[in-house]
C-alpha cells in the first residue's frame, strides 16, 4: 500500500451566487481553512474549504466549497505529514471544481492559485488530554 490512499472525497457544502450585472469588474479573493480529524486504524478525514469573493465587498459574486475526503495511511506518517499530504490530493479536486463550476454558469473560468503548504504554519490544537502525535 501507498503511504497514504484516498478512498472516497465528496463536495458536501455549495453556495454559488453571481447576479453581477455584465462588465462587472471583481478583484476576486480566496480564503481557505484545511482540517483533518484523525480516526483509528490509519483513517483520517480532511476538511477543505474555500471562500471566493470580491475583495472590495461587492456581494453579488460568492463561492463557497466544502470538499471532504476519507484517507488511509500505512501509518507511517506524523499528522502534521499527513496534514499537508492530505490537503495536496483534495485541493486539485476544490480548484477544478470551481473552474468547471464558473464556466458552466456562463463565465469565464475562475482559476484559483496553488498554495503551497508546505510553507504554511499548521496550527494544531488537541482536545483530549491524552492525544497522540
Amino acid at each position: 500500500m501507498a503511504k497514504l490512499v484516498l478512498k472516497a472525497y465528496k463536495i458536501s457544502h455549495l453556495k454559488f451566487k453571481n447576479t453581477l450585472v455584465n462588465g462587472t469588474k471583481l478583484e476576486l479573493g480566496n480564503n481557505y481553512s484545511y482540517n483533518v480529524k484523525y480516526g483509528q486504524n490509519n483513517i483520517c478525514e480532511g476538511f477543505l474549504k474555500i471562500e471566493v469573493k470580491d475583495k472590495n465587498g461587492n456581494e453579488n459574486f460568492l463561492i463557497e466549497l466544502t470538499v471532504q475526503g476519507i484517507f488511509q495511511s500505512d501509518g507511517s506518517m506524523k499528522r502534521e505529514e499527513l496534514h499537508v499530504a492530505t490537503f495536496k490530493e483534495l485541493f486539485p479536486y476544490a480548484r477544478v471544481f470551481i473552474s468547471n463550476l464558473t464556466v458552466t454558469a456562463g463565465m469565464p473560468p475562475i482559476n484559483i492559485p496553488p498554495i503551497d503548504m508546505e510553507k504554511q504554519e499548521i496550527y494544531r490544537i488537541d482536545m483530549r488530554p491524552d492525544a497522540e502525535d
